[in-house]
């Protein structure tokens, strides 16, 4: 287990880094900020991917800013309760 990043364990995938992401930075960013925010681990593509599945889900919600939309993690969606608990080391 990563204990820095508990989510990686369970959600290896783009998801979980996203995940992490969104729930330190505390308000709602672009898809190419949380990019950035992975420090190059994921791409723009990979990223909005990774956000229109999790918007779809839910758990992340959006609005739209056109050229933009801006996408902040849902806590209170279901699964938030056992999300927020694996992003204590991000």
């Amino acid at each position: 287990m990563d204990l820095t990043s508990p989510i990686r364990s369970v959600v290896p995938s783009a998801h979980g880094e996203v995940l992490s992401v969104l729930a330190r930075s505390g308000q709602p960013l672009t898809g190419r900020s949380v990019a950035a925010l992975t420090g190059g681990r994921l791409s723009v593509k990979g990223v909005n991917l990774a956000l229109r599945r999790l918007a779809t889900a839910g758990v992340v919600l959006f609005e739209h800013h056109p050229p933009a939309k801006l996408y902040w993690l849902n806590r209170r969606h279901p699964a938030a309760d056992a999300i927020v608990p694996l992003l204590a080391g991000a």
